[in-house]
């Protein structure tokens, strides 16, 4: 039944749905972060490792963004360049790309189709800048940083060709209309030259980049650095252009390293100063996401599951992202910079390989840059669907994908609106669960007819042994035992609360995480993955923010509304004035706490929550009418026959919590009697 109706001791349901659900979230929440423990261990192998694979580690970080070679070649006249040069751009429905002719980097990667009518961005920019830059702390300054499409590699026990991400290339002539492509070529480098060519089709997110390596020595060249890997292909840092002056630093987190082997993804966090996490084996992707997309690049594998080839992943976050914000002399820059959350760097690499007196060797990457939705991403192969809800339970994220379709469903088809969807879901939600309500209703009205028929021998106990908890307790389950009633039998009712908790739980990553309730608009909510912001203070204020939020309200309200409606039987089931109060007063502090505790949880949740309380008041009412009519029916019928009175179980439930209390009992009058022997003082015994 309904999370409002109440058990025979008189416990509303809605409180027992409640605090499963909260204990839920937080165990996700608690299942999703490092423990205690964890984060100590990771503590102290920063202090107190200091091993030789620690310290090629920090090496790796360092050689990261590291200042370029000035003696380029000495046979050319190479110079190392300062980025930007000139731009080269590559344009498509999805894309506006520009290539720094400094490197053949990306400087700029704006995704002009977001997937998702609702995404806000700026109207000031063309598409959602998904390269970020490092700030500094004077104004002017050029950070050093990475790049995506970095290349590295190194001839083993000779110096890395870093070189080529910081020497001009030149942009090769290429047309097509169907998929556009731009090809790049840089000069030789210690008879080393390089070339890259990215095609995408018109009105995809997903491309081919190929690169090759010339060698034109009269030597072969052995490609292998110091960590026994080939070539290094590199994404960072981060996803998605920060604003640096946003108050709301909680998109940070999302910059995520993501890696799929042949079974799952797996995420990764680096940590600024923190240790290199990697992984190798036959990957099928590698990249970075953010809250609502995604740039993984796939590297080439035969079809052939047993032809699979090797490749190394690695993500860090370079010791040069770290930014010293004591030393900014403007205030609102210190302060902005102390909020700033460096965002790590991806590498993808190949194995070792060797190239051949001139002779090249060409390697082939698809790109996926986009929004993370699940009709999209369908639509490409290489297990790409898994970026949604990476991080998820799997069995939690089959529900999130079927909620999302649902959702989206309703959307194209019956409401034009992603708040009226939501509300809509909710009822379908209630719909589905309503076969359990009804049952449940049947089984409360037995137990209540029940509990009203033992009341007045309950009271009598109450009366007579206020002062003997124990007889109190085996007087009481004696009359449960005679009429048969089992105490935890309504239990059953809660039923409905079960497939309810994990919609709710969906509801709130659907809300948080999916791209197209981003900039949803609905009523005076812009945004229903944020929470309502209804007015701006003007100042952040400490455990509230910066905003009035309505809808928290609201909530609060209809569930107590809520609870008062259903108050009404569950005081009719308790004899003890204490519990009486209590549950009185519990009417009010659980909408309070939940106002508390949820008043920033973003609006799509909230209104999923408004809706279903509306729901249950309007059921609460029918279900008060129908129990009403059920229990007096059951009171007219009597009490049902009895039956053959058979030999107790003596490993019963019932008789377990007879023996107990019947040893409670003897136990008290045992210590009565010695006292009383003992002239009136404690016994002895106990005390020693």
């Amino acid at each position: 039944m309904s999370d409002n109706n109440t058990t025979k001791s008189g416990k509303p349901q809605w409180l027992q749905f409640f605090l499963i659900s909260y204990i839920l979230i937080l165990g996700y929440m608690w299942y999703t972060s490092p423990t205690k423990e964890e984060r100590a261990r990771q503590a102290a192998q920063q202090q107190a490792e200091q091993t030789s694979s620690t310290l090629m580690a920090q090496r790796a970080a360092d050689e990261l963004t590291s200042a370029p070679l000035r003696t380029v070649d000495a046979n050319t006249s190479l110079t190392v360049q300062q980025h930007p040069g000139k731009l080269l751009s590559l344009h498509t429905d999805n894309y506006a790309v520009d290539f720094d002719s400094v490197g053949g980097v990306v400087r700029s990667w704006r995704l002009l189709d977001t997937g998702s009518q609702s995404f806000e961005r700026d109207e000031n920019s063309s598409g959602v800048e998904l390269v970020q830059t490092i700030p500094t702390v004077t104004p002017g300054e050029t950070a050093s940083q990475n790049w995506p499409l970095e290349v590295f590699f190194k001839e083993q026990n000779v110096k890395s060709y870093e070189d080529f991400n910081h020497v001009a290339w030149q942009q090769e002539a290429t047309s097509s209309t169907a998929e556009p492509s731009i090809a790049l070529k840089s000069p030789a480098i210690r008879g080393l030259r390089m070339e890259k060519q990215l095609s995408v089709a018109k009105d995809s997110y997903y491309g081919t980049l190929r690169v090759t390596i010339h060698n034109d020595n009269d030597s072969a060249v052995p490609v292998v650095d110091d960590f026994n890997r080939g070539l290094t292909l590199r994404w960072g840092p981060g996803l998605v252009e920060r604003n640096l002056y946003d108050p709301d630093t909680s998109a940070n987190r999302y910059d995520m390293a993501v890696v799929r082997d042949t079974e799952k993804v797996h995420v990764f966090h680096p940590k600024a100063g923190g240790e290199v996490q990697e992984m190798s084996g036959p990957l099928e992707w590698a990249g970075m996401e953010s809250k609502f997309f995604a740039a993984v690049l796939v590297p080439h594998q035969p079809t052939n599951k047993s032809e699979r080839i090797n490749y190394y992943f690695r993500t860090l976050v370079p010791n040069s992202y770290q930014i010293d914000a004591k030393s900014a002399a403007d205030p609102e820059k210190r302060a902005a910079l102390e909020r700033y959350v460096p965002p790590p760097v991806v590498e993808l690499s190949t194995q070792k390989f060797d190239l051949a007196a001139h002779s090249s060797k060409t390697f082939e990457f698809g790109v996926y840059v986009g929004p993370k939705k699940n009709s999209i991403l369908k639509k490409y192969d290489h297990h790409l669907t898994s970026l949604m809800y990476s991080d998820a339970w799997s069995w939690m994220r089959v529900l999130y994908l079927l909620m999302t379709d649902i959702l989206n469903l309703i959307h194209r088809f019956l409401v034009s609106n992603y708040g009226l969807a939501i509300m809509l879901l909710t009822v379908f939600v209630k719909l589905a669960v309503f076969p359990l309500v009804h049952r449940s209703i049947k089984i409360q009205a037995k137990s209540s007819a029940e509990m009203k028929r033992v009341k007045p021998h309950l009271e009598a106990i109450n009366e007579k042994y206020k002062d003997d908890p124990q007889e109190k307790q085996r007087q009481t389950w004696k009359v449960y035992q005679e009429h048969g009633i089992n105490p935890l039998g309504a239990m059953r009712s809660c039923l409905p609360a079960l497939p309810q908790m994990p919609v709710f739980i969906a509801l709130y990553r659907i809300a948080n995480d999916t791209i197209d309730l981003q900039g949803a608009h609905f009523l005076w909510i812009r945004d229903l993955s944020q929470a309502d912001h209804l007015v701006h203070f003007g100042q952040h204020i400490p455990f509230v923010g910066s905003y009035f939020n309505l809808l928290p309200i609201l909530v609060a309200f209809s569930q107590m509304m809520s609870s008062k409606i259903s108050m009404s039987r569950s005081l009719q089931n308790i004899t003890d004035p204490n519990q009486q109060q209590m549950q009185k007063m519990m009417v009010y502090v659980i909408p309070i706490v939940v106002m508390v505790t949820m008043y920033n949880f973003p609006a799509g949740l909230m209104l999923y929550w408004l809706t279903s309380n509306t729901w249950q008041i309007g059921q609460t009412l029918i279900t008060n009418r129908i129990l009403d009519r059920e229990e007096e029916k059951h009171l007219k019928a009597g009490p049902p026959p009895r039956k053959p009175k058979k030999q107790a179980n003596p490993n019963g439930f019932m008789a377990k919590m007879m023996e107990r209390a019947e040893t409670a009992r003897k136990e008290m009058e045992r210590r009565e009697q010695a006292q009383k022997k003992s002239g009136g003082k404690p016994d002895q015994r106990r005390k020693r």
